[in-house]
């Protein structure tokens, strides 16, 4: 995927800061929503008797979750 999404905007109007405004609220969601899915399958794994994986997986989901006030920062920003 390349370039920003329109996301229901009209994005011909906007400036890039105006769109960033609109994106990065989603992006920050959409983040969140990884980390739980990645959550999710590591316990789906740690289940399956794979702990090496679970463990990867939840690193992975806490590392995405480390990303949030950096969302946070960027969106007071703009």
């Amino acid at each position: 995927m390349t370039g920003p999404q329109n996301h229901g905007t009209d994005a011909k109007n906007m400036n890039d800061v105006e769109k960033l405004r609109i994106v990065l609220p989603h992006w920050m969601e959409h983040n969140e929503e990884h980390a739980d899915s990645f959550e999710s399958w590591a316990k789906i794994m740690k289940s399956a008797g794979r702990e090496d994986l679970a463990a990867a997986l939840e690193k992975i989901s806490r590392e995405a979750r480390t990303l949030q006030h950096l969302f946070q920062e960027a969106i007071k920003l703009v």
